[in-house]
């Protein structure tokens, strides 16, 4: 018997909460006006990125990602909570998840988001509205900005962000893009009454706390807590500048004193 026919049986992890993909998928979106269906085929698509990645890190030290594990797949379709319409697992598997496996292997040092599971299926499926896409694209870039360990439910961190970042963000950059190359749709959320419907979109709606006017380059507070009610956590974000102010005032007496 061979080493690969003694292997272990291989635990199979629990399915993720947060479903991480590159913010570079939302390039596709680059027309005149938000196209729902459009949308909706690329939410589609980050599950089979995220349903991709997990499988390669399901796969033991025996099993090649690329080849198909019946029993392993299997799982991991129903734990996604995924059923393949005609049956055909394997075919699913060689059409449609080794592509993003490629894909997968090829999105390191790109920017990330991790988005809840329920708001990603929720809008896949759903009847949403061209705003409500929008909506979605504003939380993912504000989430792709802060990074990974900002969301802890003991203290979240406050991150200044510029809007023109937000922005560019929401168009799939990596980097901020001046507006004027920004898709039509995205871009005009530069204007002052448009960004500010958007912004208490997402504080009322989304739960994103903002503190302070975005004023040029300046930007404003961000900070994004899953379960802390709003005004508890607008609190939090301005004792968190109080004290910042404070310790700014202290280095400057400590650096302009006499020595």
């Amino acid at each position: 018997m061979s080493r690969r026919d003694k292997k272990p049986k291989r635990p199979y992890g629990k399915p993720p909460v947060y479903l991480n993909f590159p913010i570079s998928m939302f390039k596709r979106l680059d027309g005149e006006h938000l196209d729902v269906l459009q949308f909706q085929t690329i939410v589609g698509d980050i599950i089979n990125y995220a349903m991709a990645a997990w499988y390669r890190r399901e796969c033991d030290a025996w099993h090649d990602p690329k080849e198909y594990d019946r029993a392993l797949f299997s799982q991991v379709l129903g734990e996604m909570g995924i059923r393949i319409s005609n049956g055909n697992e394997e075919g699913y598997f060689r059409d449609v998840l080794l592509y993003w496996m490629a894909q997968a292997t090829q999105s390191a040092g790109q920017a990330f988001c991790g988005m809840d599971k329920g708001i990603v299926y929720r809008y896949r499926d759903d009847d949403v509205s061209d705003y409500e896409c929008v909506q979605f694209l504003a939380y993912c870039a504000i989430r792709s900005i802060l990074g990974r360990g900002r969301f802890d439910d003991c203290f979240p961190v406050p991150k200044r962000i510029t809007w023109e970042f937000i922005l560019s963000r929401m168009a799939g950059n990596n980097k901020r893009v001046p507006v004027d190359k920004l898709p039509p749709f995205i871009a005009a959320y530069a204007i002052r009454r448009k960004r500010d419907k958007l912004r208490k979109s997402l504080i009322y709606k989304w739960h994103v706390q903002v503190d302070g006017q975005s004023r040029g380059r300046g930007g404003a507070y961000y900070m994004i807590h899953d379960s802390m009610p709003i005004a508890e956590a607008i609190e939090d974000l301005k004792n968190f500048k109080e004290i910042a102010r404070k310790r700014r005032k202290k280095d400057q007496a400590d650096t302009s004193g006499p020595p």
